[in-house]
């Protein structure tokens, strides 16, 4: 799978794991949301441009809707739109990553074991770049 990262723009990749979502039963909440909470270095020769934020990346097998947000500045007061700053080379970011899941996969109507790729972006359709992050949901 190197090669493959390496054209595709990546230098690394970094596996989140797998998180292990059961369907709702009575007197078990309903999970409506996956959080990852990241610490990133650019270890790149370039900045990353203020406004970054994580999208989806080729690869995964999905197939429901998947809303992917980001934090990078916390505690957020009411009104304020989280905007990542610039990172020069060899600085460091902390970033959320925030997968809202749709009510049938909260509700267990979906069930199956679902890769997805993520990676830093500037909004969606723009290039991809930093680390590839990869992880995967169980839904019993």
């Amino acid at each position: 799978p190197e090669p493959a990262l390496f054209a595709s723009g990546f230098g690394s990749e970094f596996a989140l794991g797998t998180w292990r979502l059961w369907r709702a039963m009575p007197g078990r909440p309903r999970v409506d949301a996956v959080i990852a909470d990241l610490f990133l270095l650019n270890d790149g020769s370039v900045p990353w441009p203020a406004g970054a934020r994580y999208c989806m990346a080729p690869g995964g097998n999905v197939t429901f809707p998947l809303n992917v947000g980001t934090i990078c500045s916390l505690p957020l007061t009411d009104g304020q739109e989280d905007q990542c700053r610039e990172v020069e080379e060899g600085g460091s970011l902390r970033m959320m990553l925030f997968l809202d899941l749709p009510p049938e996969v909260a509700t267990g109507q979906v069930r199956g074991l679902f890769r997805m790729n993520f990676a830093l972006c500037h909004g969606p359709g723009t290039p991809l770049f930093g680390v590839r992050l990869s992880g995967a949901l169980h839904l019993d």
